[in-house]
């Protein structure tokens, strides 16, 4: 009988040795990923306030200047491929095809004037926006024979 107890109190034990082992693993494992999660969120967060550094010094042209080179070439799509679709299903009368053509030229036209325009004053400033910062140094002077 006094073997059976002992028995019994040593696998006890060790279930409980066994389960405070596990849960010590457990809380490793936890503090590791909270950790590393902590860390990708500070990452991130550094990451939208660069974001949101570099969206606060953009100017109004800028912006405006990207939305619009965005956004323009999907709704060139979305007229040309509405005209194309009404004149595949015979929605725009024969009569009118020449008008409707020539506005949508007319609009197709005026936006692309608009991006145009829009380059051509990002480029207006004396600075290219070509990734290159050598444009102020002096081009070196020709030769001349004699």
């Amino acid at each position: 009988m006094v073997r059976e107890v002992d028995r019994k109190t040593q696998t006890r034990l060790r279930v409980a040795e066994l389960r405070a082992e596990t849960a010590k693993y457990r809380a490793a494992i936890r503090k590791a990923r909270d950790e590393s999660q902590s860390a990708e969120r500070s990452q991130r967060f550094a990451a939208k306030m660069h974001l949101a550094e570099i969206r606060a010094r953009q100017s109004a042209s800028e912006t405006a200047r990207k939305n619009l080179a965005t956004t323009s070439p999907a709704i060139l799509v979305i007229l040309i491929g509405g005209f194309i679709l009404a004149l595949a299903s015979n929605s725009i009368p024969e009569e009118s095809i020449a008008t409707a053509a020539a506005l949508l030229t007319m609009l197709s036209a005026g936006m692309l004037q608009n991006l145009r325009s829009l380059i051509s004053e990002s480029n207006g400033n004396g600075h290219e926006e070509n990734g290159h910062e050598d444009e102020d140094k002096p081009k070196p002077k020709p030769k001349k024979d004699y």
